[in-house]
């Protein structure tokens, strides 16, 4: 059965968790960078995990939000499928290109991926340090691919891999 849960207190975490009246929310069927990673964009690096986080800060404001509860993940986190009026959170991510359908566990936004995609998001690119084995395994697993890798002399001596994963 559905729980629905109306936002009092809201703390947005990254662009698919939130925390909300205490209670961790993971926004089931969707995925977005994690609040660190940073993405290829036109040849340019940019922070698209502070970027997704922001997009949802800016879609959600201080109106409320409902979420529909759908059970419980690994790390005991809830799954939530969360609204503004009619408007889901999670199908505005995919469909702004910075969150993919997590086919995985869900095919309902599927067609928000189609969209992206009709509209030029085509892939989403992001780096991570060659140096974490968990990270480089992470997204292997969720059908990245690596490209080539990027330098930044001033963090390490170490390269930082390109990941890209096409929304098709």
């Amino acid at each position: 059965t559905y729980n629905d849960v109306k936002s009092s207190e809201l703390k947005i975490i990254d662009g698919d968790t939130i925390h909300l009246n205490g209670e961790k929310i993971r926004f089931s069927g969707i995925d977005t960078p994690e609040i660190k990673q940073t993405c290829i964009k036109n040849n340019e690096v940019i922070k698209c995990g502070i970027k997704a986080k922001e997009l949802l800060i800016k879609v959600i404001g201080n109106k409320k939000i409902n979420c529909v509860r759908e059970g419980k993940d690994q790390y005991k986190r809830t799954l939530a499928e969360c609204f503004i009026n009619d408007l889901s959170l999670s199908s505005y991510l995919v469909k702004s290109g910075y969150a993919f359908a997590y086919r995985k566990y869900s095919k309902k936004f599927i067609t928000d991926e189609d969209f992206a995609k009709s509209n030029n998001y085509i892939s989403l690119r992001l780096d991570t340090f060659s140096q974490n084995p968990r990270n480089n395994k992470f997204y292997k697993s969720r059908g990245y691919i690596k490209l080539d890798d990027v330098y930044f002399p001033k963090q390490s001596e170490f390269p930082f891999h390109c990941y890209e994963k096409l929304v098709v």
